[in-house]
């Protein structure tokens, strides 16, 4: 877009600096329409929409040699397809040599040179008769060589923006001659009043005002496609005088015997598909639909099989305790409205990207350039040419079935930078994952030895917006103790009953468990961590306390025990999940 209307502003403001006594300024918007109006008054009528369209045909040219050159890097063997497939089109598109005898006419002399500026940026050559029917000093020649650096540059730009740059700068060099070709004559002038009455009576949307212009819209390849480019050593090269900088350099003809071989050799060698193999690909496409809706209606029916969200009989967990142990499981009673800091969710977006494209890399097509198969969007050019090598045929998809259950020490001890540090990382967690794979995350804390409390910061079917690990820290404090052994207990009884084939438990805590008489508490936790792993669940822990309780923990846990200081539970959390999907 902002080539577009730079470019249309920009060949506005040179033919004003070239044709009007008195200088121009145009500081807004209206101020380009207000010239055209004043135009229109010295009795020269501009077609904005031809002279848009030329701007678009600059634009279009230079970005698809530049979109084409990064594919022709990326993608091995894909300049031999574009060689046969502009090869082809470049043989039947030769100048015709009528054009030399029109050149005082604006458009004609203008599409000329628009085609020289398309096959330059797409191919590296000129069209195809151009050399013959334009002597190297002629007037279309010395114009074309002048652009020829901002061609250049503008295939060769990193970046979109970049490239239409280039194209503005030669919008500008070319203003004169877009203005004179968008020159309405007295005929089409008199249609387009006509045509704006129609509209204005009717009431209707179906008139538009348009000239027709001959645009070639081919879409564009990049590189050096056709041995020596005529673009050679214009990327670098100094501004000089046009015609003497012509006089040094040793144009290629763009139409020599070689390349013409070149081309039938190229173009002669796609070979035709049957048609068996068109009807073998129809039926795989077909049966491919059938059975991508037949999933889709397998994960909506197991959706809605584990949309509920209450809590498992916990009956067994209390045979564990001599006394009866009471849970009270708390669901958000705050509105989750603070949304995340800038900063935060900048971070948990780049995790976001990353694991969308892992898990879309595990379910990608593994088998491409077959003959039979879906049809590959990548690789459709292929039919211009007669190539059947353009389908794929999708393996197993690998869809990751697993889930994940969050505890979060939310004792007394970790009031602070650790609460802070702990719910920011929850955060990014539940904003990277939660679209991938079901998650819930809890605070756990006890205030006495037979009463645990659990605060949900997210449950498994829940999705919020605002983020419910960052609205935890804003809305709650840590406070009483911890009965770790019992809260792992209950999240067990959970995952136990998912759905899910892969389930993983992640404890983080920055000390030992309290809320337990006599010294209960370490034995507790390590008989709750060995039947969760005997049942078949992953459980890690992250400890990120005091030196003096490390060993402790450590042997509470046993393996899978992560040490780390509060500053670095966001790297350990990212790590482990990205394990847990992944391998």
């Amino acid at each position: 877009m902002y080539g577009m209307n730079r470019g249309f502003q920009v060949i506005l403001e040179e033919y004003a600096d070239k044709t009007e006594t008195k200088r121009k300024v145009f500081r807004k918007e209206a101020d380009y329409e207000v010239y055209i109006k004043e135009l229109a008054a010295k009795g020269f009528h501009i077609s904005t929409n031809s002279l848009q369209q030329f701007v678009h045909f600059i634009a279009n040219s230079l970005e698809d040699g530049r979109i084409e050159r990064i594919r022709c890097v990326k993608r091995p063997g894909f300049k031999d397809y574009m060689i046969a497939f502009r090869g082809r089109d470049w043989k039947k598109n030769e100048v015709e040599p009528s054009f030399v005898q029109n050149l005082d006419d604006p458009r004609t002399y203008l599409l000329l040179v628009l085609n020289q500026i398309l096959n330059l940026a797409t191919m590296s050559i000129y069209q195809k008769g151009f050399t013959k029917i334009c002597p190297i000093d002629s007037r279309p020649q010395i114009l074309i060589h002048s652009l020829m650096s901002d061609i250049a540059a503008g295939v060769a730009s990193a970046n979109c923006r970049g490239c239409m740059e280039c194209a503005i700068a030669i919008c500008k060099k070319l203003a004169v001659e877009i203005i004179e070709a968008s020159k309405l004559t007295p005929l089409e002038e008199l249609l387009s009043e006509i045509l704006s009455f129609l509209i204005e009576e009717c009431g209707s949307s179906s008139f538009e005002g348009t000239d027709s212009r001959n645009e070639e819209t081919s879409s564009g390849s990049s590189g050096v496609l056709f041995g020596k480019s005529e673009l050679e050593g214009e990327l670098n090269s100094s501004q000089e005088d046009e015609k003497n900088s012509i006089n040094q350099k040793n144009h290629s003809t763009g139409d020599s015997p070689e390349k013409e071989e070149c081309m039938d050799g190229l173009i002669t060698a796609a070979k035709a598909a049957s048609d068996d193999e068109i009807a073998d690909a129809v039926r795989d496409v077909y049966i491919g639909e059938r059975l991508n809706k037949k999933r889709k209606e397998d994960f909506i029916d197991k959706e809605k099989a584990v949309d509920d969200d209450s809590l498992p009989d916990l009956e067994d967990v209390n045979t564990h305790y001599d006394t009866q142990i009471n849970l009270n499981e708390e669901a958000r009673t705050y509105p989750a409205n603070e949304r995340m800091p800038f900063e935060l969710k900048g971070q948990a977006n780049v995790l976001k990207r990353k694991v969308e494209k892992i898990f879309h890399n595990m379910q990608k097509p593994i088998l491409r350039g077959r003959r039979t198969g879906q049809l590959d969007a990548a690789m459709a050019y292929k039919l211009a040419m007669n190539q059947m090598d353009c389908f794929m045929k999708k393996g197993e998809v690998s869809e990751f079935d697993g889930c994940a259950y969050f505890l979060a020490d939310n004792s007394g001890s970790m009031q602070g930078n650790r609460q802070e540090n702990c719910c920011k990382a929850l955060s990014k967690i539940e904003h990277a994952f939660q679209d991938v794979m079901p998650l819930k995350i809890v605070a756990f804390n006890a205030d006495d030895c037979y009463s645990v409390r659990h605060q949900v910061l997210k449950n498994w079917s829940e999705k919020v917006s605002s983020n419910g690990s960052y609205n935890f820290l804003t809305h709650c404090y840590a406070n009483g103790g911890n009965k770790d052994g019992y809260s792992i207990r209950v999240a067990t009884e959970e995952l136990l009953h998912r759905p899910e084939r892969k389930k993983i438990l992640i404890v983080l805590s920055d000390g030992l468990p309290s809320a337990y008489e006599k010294n209960d508490g370490e034995k507790d936790v390590n008989d709750a961590v060995r039947k969760a792993r005997k049942a078949g669940i992953s459980v890690i822990s992250i400890f990120f306390g005091d030196d003096s309780e490390r060993s402790t923990f450590v042997k509470m846990y046993e393996k899978n025990c992560i040490i780390t200081e509060p500053e670095g539970i966001d790297a350990e959390l990212v790590r482990l999940m990205k394990r847990f999907c992944f391998r």
